[in-house]
């Protein structure tokens, strides 16, 4: 059963500097846009094979010194990491199975059955 508190769809796949950003609450740059289906949408943060927690990509825009600017809302990090091996090189991919706790307490389980 997929943890009903975990929102995200799409993990995105950064690297460790971009994940010590986003936790920080800074934005990244990126010499590309977001994917599509992940603009607006809560997503999974990826790096270093695991799925540490989720946020919202809530702007992009291109940045003064080329590229694109990607901000995220405050992060959520989950209670256990979701290991994800990402085969392909893809800026984003589906997100892994999120099982009963990695977000939720196991006494909230009862709400959600």
């Amino acid at each position: 059963m997929r943890d009903p508190a975990v929102l995200a769809l799409y993990a995105l796949h950064l690297s460790a500097a971009e994940l010590a950003a986003v936790l920080g609450g800074a934005p990244i740059v990126r010499p590309f846009w977001p994917p599509q289906q992940c603009r607006g949408a809560v997503v999974g943060l990826h790096a270093e094979g695991a799925v540490v927690g989720e946020a919202l990509l809530a702007g992009f825009a291109s940045d003064p010194e080329g590229g694109c600017r990607w901000s995220f809302g405050p992060v959520t990090r989950y209670a256990r990491l979701l290991p994800y091996l990402a085969i392909k090189r893809a800026m984003a991919s589906p997100m892994p199975a999120a099982p009963l706790g990695t977000l939720t307490l196991a006494r909230d389980w009862d709400a959600f059955a």
